[in-house]
């Protein structure tokens, strides 16, 4: 059901309520005040009859009340005086005829003790009388008694009845088209929100939504939808270029592999084109392993299910595997790979995904480090926490690229980037495996010049789902005093992987 016809139906059914309760309360107060009123009228009448009342044996003189009472059957609007004595019978009544008192012997006993207002009906049927009785002051055992109709308190209460059951479903019919009405107007602009949200939806295109200048809930709920179409908007953008960078990273590498082995498979090859055919093959295909497995690794971590092994690891170790693997490279670069570390650190970390990070930092530093200049691993530990950072003497970043240095597909210049073969995602995955451990990355450019990239692993974790919950660090973070902090320039042999990151 509609919100505008809740609301109709909401307000017509809280204004019957309330007009019922109304009514009851009107015609309860109105008879009760009218009752009151002939009630007083009783009284004062009976206080002037009782003090006309002449000696003993005497009749009725009603001259200093300056009224004359009408007899009980003279009709049911006019007043009805009567004197009864202490036997039960009338004595007198206000036409001067004998009648049968209208108070029950039981009444009559209770008037001769105190004043009784009682509601009665006069003998002929002729309608409700309030009737109220008193003793005389001096007679014992006289009551008089006073009396009027109650139709005119009937006719009464019956219009103001009659007003409200004409006049409430009235009220009702304006309350709930009244707020129809309002309803309307104040869900027009949500209805127009909805319309231009929809028509965003079929024209697939980022326009805001227009915001009302009332500054109210409308307003606020205007601004909330459009930050949420900003984001689902710039989701969007990120996905299609993830895919379209992708596809372009994905398309060189099979190129080359495609051209490779359609050379290959031509009549008259030798033994040496073949062999250097199938390895450049080769090591496209490794290219295209590493980057499917980046992507994976980039797909897991959206879906928030990047996992992370925990175990005791001997960091410096990891570190110094890395270093080894790049030895070769970089001494065909002619750059100077050194490591700082404190030798036999343990901490809980995984160490395939160490590995992976820190072997992304060294390739990322080494693809812009000139010639002669110098890479630098360190390694510190301090509070609980690991700390790695890459060094370089490269470029540096530039100014404009640092907001997106841990971005995908983002290089500080995209056909440098390309040249030196990288893909722009190492950074990406370094920070992404870096907060599957709970901890942060940061890049800055060094005031000697080059940049700094730094990991840093907190003491403890945190418990996303990535990972095997918290794990404080500090408490398995063991270190011996440190016997050497050497800058070692290490060119040991070349990885498998020719060079490239593990």
């Amino acid at each position: 059901m509609p919100i505008r016809v809740r609301l109709a139906l909401l307000f017509a059914a809280g204004t019957a309520v309330l007009l019922s309760v109304f009514g009851a309360v009107l015609v309860h107060e109105l008879s009760a005040g009218l009752r009151s009123s002939v009630a007083a009228t009783l009284r004062v009448r009976a206080a002037d009859v009782s003090q006309a009342l002449p000696d003993p044996g005497g009749g009725l003189n009603f001259q200093d009340s300056g009224q004359l009472p009408a007899s009980p059957g003279a009709g049911p609007d006019q007043p009805i005086t009567q004197v009864v004595d202490a036997h039960g019978s009338v004595v007198d009544s206000s036409g001067g005829g004998a009648a049968r008192s209208l108070l029950t012997p039981s009444q009559l006993a209770q008037a001769r003790r105190h004043s009784l207002l009682v509601q009665s009906r006069l003998p002929h049927g002729e309608g409700a009388v309030l009737l109220f009785g008193v003793p005389v002051q001096g007679r014992s055992g006289v009551v008089v008694m006073t009396g009027a109709s109650l139709d005119t308190v009937s006719q009464a209460v019956h219009r103001v009845i009659g007003a409200l059951v004409v006049g409430g479903p009235l009220a009702v019919l304006l309350a709930g088209l009244g707020a129809w009405a309002l309803a309307g107007a104040a869900l027009a602009p949500v209805e127009r929100m909805r319309r231009e949200a929809d028509d965003i939806s079929e024209r697939d295109q980022a326009v805001a939504l227009a915001v009302p200048a009332t500054r109210d809930e409308i307003a606020s709920l205007a601004h909330t939808l459009n930050r949420l179409l900003a984001r689902l908007q710039g989701a969007l953008n990120r996905q299609r270029g993830f895919v379209a960078s992708a596809s372009h990273e994905l398309r060189t590498p099979l190129a080359i592999l495609s051209a490779e082995l359609e050379l290959a498979g031509r009549p008259g090859r030798s033994h040496s084109e073949l062999v250097i055919a199938l390895d450049r093959a080769n090591e496209e295909t490794g290219r295209l392993v590493r980057l499917a497995e980046d992507l994976l690794i980039l797909a897991r971590d959206d879906e928030n299910v990047l996992s992370v092994e925990l175990a005791p690891v001997d960091v410096p170790t990891v570190l110094r595997r890395s270093v080894e693997a790049f030895g070769p490279r970089a001494e065909a670069l002619r750059v100077e790979l050194r490591l700082s570390v404190v030798d036999h650190l343990t901490a809980r970390v995984d160490s395939v995904r160490l590995r992976q990070m820190v072997d992304n930092l060294v390739d990322n530093a080494l693809r812009f480090a000139p010639p002669g200049s110098v890479v630098e691993l360190r390694l510190t530990a301090a509070n609980g926490a690991l700390e790695v950072e890459v060094l370089d003497s490269g470029p540096g970043f530039p100014p404009e690229f640092m907001a997106h240095a841990f971005e995908r597909f983002q290089r500080p210049d995209d056909h440098r980037g390309r040249v030196h073969g990288g893909a722009g995602l190492g950074l990406a995955i370094v920070r992404a495996l870096v907060e599957a451990h709970g901890g942060r990355v940061t890049a800055d450019n060094r005031t000697e010049g080059g940049a700094s990239v730094r990991i840093h692993l907190p003491a403890r974790g945190r418990h996303d789902g990535r990972g095997h919950g918290p794990e404080d660090v500090s408490h398995h973070i063991q270190t011996t005093p440190r016997s050497h902090e050497g800058r070692r320039k290490l060119a040991l042999h070349h990885p498998t992987n020719k060079g490239e990151p593990q």
